[in-house]
């Protein structure tokens, strides 16, 4: 009696993996995003650390952009060429940018 329960768990868990791969190549692919964050100077560092190892797994692909950061300038600028999809942003470029992209889609 067990091995029917077995036989049956496996069956579905294995139909549920043939719908997901079935759906998940015919739905259009997600709109680009972009993930901005704003925290304090000591937490920078280890989100940038979190970030580049979630996105070296592939479980995340949208740029991140740290708006009013305190890190100084030429650190910002290594930091940004070893992590691809990171950037700067002052508060107001970030306003400047999202005012901008609302008017452009509505």
């Amino acid at each position: 009696m067990i091995w029917y329960v077995l036989f049956g768990f496996f069956a579905a868990v294995g139909v549920l993996f043939l719908l997901w791969l079935i759906l998940g190549a015919f739905l259009p692919g997600r709109s680009p995003c972009i993930v901005a964050v704003r925290c304090h100077s000591e937490c920078e560092k280890a989100l940038l650390r979190r970030y580049r190892w979630l996105r070296e797994l592939g479980l995340i692909c949208y740029p991140i952009v740290l708006v009013g950061s305190e890190i100084p300038i030429d650190e910002q600028l290594e930091i940004m060429s070893h992590y691809s999809g990171v950037s700067f942003q002052t508060p107001e470029q970030w306003l400047r940018d999202t005012e901008e992209r609302l008017e452009k889609h509505g």
